[in-house]
């Protein structure tokens, strides 16, 4: 008992690294004044379709209207987001400073947690000073913190829902499968379905390499039981959780939508339009009146699945350009996105700096890998299974995000296990 309360005291980070964090950021938004956002195209800055949803909620319509104007329900974005944010709107106003201020607070807060995560990642799996430099690095750099405190979306709190994940799931396999490690795992999922649907491609990986751990020990039928056992736990519980969504969805959209409904939009915007790898912004409804009348007069699935069959015509006819855009996208998602061409040199800097971050990552997995450390194999399944999706429709930046902190780390151990 003593023993295992000493290994739990090295693996708990200091106190005062999420405060200095927490404080830096808050900071940051209040000093920089980046909770005031412009009022231009009906503040759709303001988080997006996701402030549009969040407004509707709070304004008594529901879940509905992502664009301009009362477009009626909607299901283009999985729950958890817009419904934080109508309720931050409800308590401060809609699209007012304040709510500004508290909706970056909120993924400030997301932020600021994650060190005493990479902390414990760390120890467990390499060393103390490789948990002291990657938990000091995510503290002060400001790349960890930018979409934290500038961007009104669910990607911090997704970063730090993903790296709980690898917590937990290092946890499962090497301090004991226990029901409560069981439950916060499918509650994990939970919130991670809900905030952002895309990394549910990383669930398949986790769970076979906990499956293949448990097989890897004594007693395989024993760990076997105890382990199937464990899933079926985890699967209730993140049923639970979108089993309100799927409800709504059925009784106000008509269908069964698991997630979310755009993704036939997605992925016509990321290859219909003269592919150029990124994003055609100019032909998405929020920009686009004739998109938007379109739209409103097929209905929001109608829309999405005539898009879908458009993006699949235009890829069947010119499969070699998808692939050619595909391995473009791979390109942005590791080596930056391109910003324009207004001040070359900073776009440079830019990429190299990003690209360096990226390689050190990379190399200090299949380092990890190579020299047997515990949870090697699970950071290269994330490194692997979480760009996978956008290689295929579109890269931003900040769909990178998540994997921030295990890129840290792993770059950490890189340089750390350096040798003269």
């Amino acid at each position: 008992m003593a023993e295992r309360h000493q290994i739990a005291e090295e693996l708990r980070a200091p106190r005062y690294l999420f405060w200095i964090a927490l404080v830096i950021r808050l900071a940051w938004i209040t000093l920089g004044h980046t909770y005031r956002f412009a009022p231009y195209t009906d503040h759709f800055s303001f988080g997006w379709e996701a402030g549009h949803i969040a407004r509707a909620l709070a304004n008594g319509y529901g879940y509905a209207d992502p664009f301009l104007g009362h477009t009626g329900p909607t299901a283009w974005l999985a729950p958890g987001y817009p419904l934080l944010l109508g309720a931050i709107f409800r308590m401060f106003g809609v699209f007012t400073p304040l709510s500004g201020w508290t909706v970056l607070a909120v993924g400030a807060v997301a932020n600021a947690a994650i060190p005493a995560l990479l902390w414990e990642i760390g120890t467990r799996c390499f060393s103390r000073s490789v948990a002291k430099w990657a938990a000091w690095i995510w503290v002060l750099l400001p790349s960890a913190m930018q979409y934290a405190v500038r961007f009104p979306w669910e990607t911090a709190t997704t970063a730090w829902l993903f790296t709980w994940v690898i917590v937990v799931a290092l946890r499962l396999r090497f301090d004991g499968m226990t029901w409560g490690r069981w439950a916060a795992f499918g509650a994990l999922w939970g919130a991670i379905a809900l905030m952002n649907p895309a990394l549910l491609i990383f669930l398949p990986c986790v769970a076979g390499w906990l499956i293949a751990g448990s097989f890897s020990k004594r007693n395989a039928k024993e760990n076997s039981a105890t382990i199937f056992g464990g899933f079926a736990l985890s699967a209730v519980i993140c049923i639970a959780m979108l089993l309100p969504w799927w409800i709504r969805n059925e009784r106000v959209m008509h269908a069964f939508i698991p997630l979310r409904s755009n993704a036939g939009v997605e992925m016509c915007l990321g290859n219909c339009y003269g592919i150029q790898g990124s994003l055609m912004e100019w032909e998405h409804p929020f920009l686009d009146p004739a998109e938007l009348a379109a739209y409103r007069e097929r209905g929001e699935l109608q829309y999405s699945a005539d898009k879908m069959a458009q993006a699949r015509r235009v890829i069947a006819a010119r499969p070699g350009l998808f692939a050619e855009m595909t391995l473009l996208r791979m390109d942005y998602f590791w080596f930056a996105v391109p910003h324009g061409m207004d001040h070359p040199l900073r776009d440079l800097t830019r990429k190299c700096a990003f690209s360096f971050v990226s390689i050190a990552g990379i190399l200090g997995g299949i380092l990890a890998w190579k020299k047997k450390r515990p949870g090697a194999g699970l950071f290269l399944l994330a490194l692997a299974a979480v760009p996978f999706p956008y290689y295929l429709v579109i890269v931003w930046a900040r769909f990178r995000h998540p994997l921030e902190p295990l890129i840290t780390l792993l770059a950490v151990y890189l340089f750390q296990s350096a040798r003269r």
